[in-house]
């Protein structure tokens, strides 16, 4: 685990290892890779104490490098596209939520004219008057 530790802070954070000779080379290579390739290298670098002792401590102690390699995985997924106007479109023509909309439109609302803008409640008579 203090290998790891160690790795993760060479990879990462260079400045923090300035007075070992080989960080910024060790770090210059890490950047030149992938964003998949440094989330399997972190995760697999986590997992593998978790392996050989499975304890709450190998848990957590190995919990920022696999985080870590998650951030990197979910980089590597990138953003997601832009949807199109058909690609709103449900695929099935049974499948559309169209019909549960129409539904609660059309349930009654006595409420509904008063939420208008800035409109007071209904006005109900107290209970016993009338």
């Amino acid at each position: 685990m203090i290998m790891n530790a160690f790795v993760l802070l060479l990879c990462e954070a260079p400045f923090c290892c300035q007075f070992v000779e080989f960080a910024n080379t060790v770090a210059e290579k890490v950047d030149r890779l992938r964003s998949w390739q440094k989330a399997v290298f972190y995760c697999g670098m986590a997992v593998i104490p978790i392996v050989i002792s499975l304890t709450l401590t190998t848990l957590l102690g190995n919990a920022i490098a696999f985080a870590t390699g998650v951030l990197y995985g979910l980089s590597a997924l990138g953003k997601k596209p832009a949807l199109s106007p058909g690609a709103m479109r449900s695929p099935m023509p049974g499948s559309s939520s169209r019909g549960s909309r129409q539904m609660r439109r059309s349930s009654p609302r006595p409420w509904r004219e008063s939420c208008d803008g800035l409109g007071a409640p209904p006005h109900r008579p107290p209970p016993g008057s009338g």
